[in-house]
């Protein structure tokens, strides 16, 4: 199986359920099922990542990851199938050239550390 955080497809770009949206303040708390660097669509068209998340309560959920400071975060944190997922958007901005750019927090417990024992924060 290959690593999905190795194919310069999505290095470059950067199954139902219902689309999180982050208008607001929120967060998105589950499994990682997936990510396809070029299912989703940005604000301006263009391809993008689409990450899939089951939450705790069983519902399926997409991302689309067009906002350079999701990809920014999701690059960084490299969630595999599997793996207990945390994403997030308190609220924060930060000045860009391009207007404001949202400060998304990712966080991520490898699947074998969740099998191992129960996890004591949001992961």
């Amino acid at each position: 199986m290959s690593d999905i955080w190795e194919d310069p497809a999505l290095a470059g770009a950067m199954a139902g359920g219902d689309f999180v949206s982050f208008k607001n303040p929120n967060s998105v708390v589950g499994t990682f099922l997936s990510i396809d660097p070029t299912a989703g669509t940005d604000f301006n068209g263009k391809e993008c990542p689409l990450v899939v998340i089951e939450t705790d309560d069983g519902e399926t959920v997409k991302i689309t990851v067009g906002q350079a400071g999701l990809k920014s975060a999701l690059w960084d944190a490299k969630p595999r199938p599997g793996d207990r997922t945390a994403i997030g958007w308190d609220g924060e901005t930060i000045k860009v050239d391009k207007g404001d750019m949202k400060v998304f927090t990712v966080e991520v417990k490898r699947a074998e550390e969740v099998a191992a024992s129960k996890p004591a924060s949001l992961l």
